[in-house]
C-alpha cells in the first residue's frame, strides 16, 4: 500500500486523498480505521515476507503509520486506534527492524542499559506496571531509534518520499481542523490556549504537528 501512496505520478491525487481522509473524520472515524490497519496490515505483511536487505521500506512504514496518531485522537477512534498507539507502534516496528539486522548505532544500547534501573528505583514508592511502561516508553524508543537509525545511508529520492508520508497525514490533520474551526467573529480570543480553533482538540498537540508539517514542506 505505501508503493501506491509514492506513486510519483499521483501526488496531487494522494494529497486530496488525505484532505478527504481529515474531513471526512470530522464525521465519522470509521474510515480513519479502516484505512490506518488497510496500511498497516499490507505493509507488515509485506515487510514479514521481504527478505530485502534495505530498511527503507520499514522508514517509510514508521514514518506514515506512526504520524496518525494524533489525527486518530481527534477523530475519536479509540478503542480501535487507542490512544498512544503511535510511542508503541514505534516501538515494536524498531524492535522489528533491530532483529532483521539493522543495528548500528552501540550507543543506544547503552541508553537503554541506562534507562534499566527506572524500572525498578523510583522515587516515590511503589509504582504499577502500567505507569512504569508509560514513563519509559519514550526514552526507550528514543535509544532504539539510534541503534536503527545510526549511519543508515538514504537516497536524496527515498528522504523526500519519508519526508512526503509523514506530511500526508498532517494534512488531514490540517483539513480537520480547519473544518471543526468555528467562524472566527464568534470566538472571544483571549491570552490562554484557544481549543475552538484547535479542531476542539489539545492546542499544543495540534499546533506542534502543524507546525512540523509546515517545516517539512520547506525541507
Amino acid at each position: 500500500m505505501i508503493n501506491y501512496i509514492l506513486n510519483k505520478k499521483a501526488p496531487l491525487f494522494w494529497l486530496i486523498f488525505h484532505i478527504i481522509l481529515g474531513a471526512i473524520s470530522t464525521v465519522t472515524p470509521w474510515i480513519l480505521i479502516f484505512w490506518f490497519y488497510s496500511v498497516l496490515g499490507t505493509s507488515l505483511f509485506r515487510l514479514v515476507k521481504s527478505d530485502v536487505g534495505s530498511s527503507v521500506p520499514l522508514v517509510f512504514l514508521i514514518a506514515y503509520a506512526t504520524s496518525f496518531e494524533l489525527l486518530a485522537r481527534m477523530s475519536g477512534t479509540s478503542p480501535f486506534i487507542p490512544y498512544e498507539l503511535g510511542k508503541y507502534l514505534l516501538f515494536f516496528l524498531l524492535v522489528f527492524g533491530i532483529l532483521k539486522g539493522y543495528r548500528r548505532g552501540y550507543i543506544g544500547w547503552l541508553m537503554l542499559i541506562l534507562i534499566l534501573p527506572g524500572a525498578f528505583f523510583h522515587l516515590a514508592g511503589e509504582s504499577t506496571f502500567k505507569n512504569i511502561v508509560f514513563n519509559l516508553i519514550g526514552p526507550v524508543n528514543v535509544a532504539l531509534a539510534v541503534i536503527f537509525f545510526r549511519n543508515q545511508e538514504m537516497e536524496r529520492g527515498n528522504f523526500i518520499e519519508t519526508m512526503r508520508l509523514m506530511i500526508y497525514p498532517l494534512v488531514s490533520v490540517l483539513a480537520f481542523t480547519v473544518m471543526k474551526a468555528p467562524d472566527l467573529k464568534t470566538v472571544e480570543f483571549t491570552l490562554k490556549a484557544n481549543f475552538e480553533t484547535s479542531g476542539g482538540f489539545g492546542t499544543n498537540q495540534v499546533s506542534t504537528a502543524l507546525g512540523l508539517g509546515a517545516f517539512l514542506v520547506f525541507l
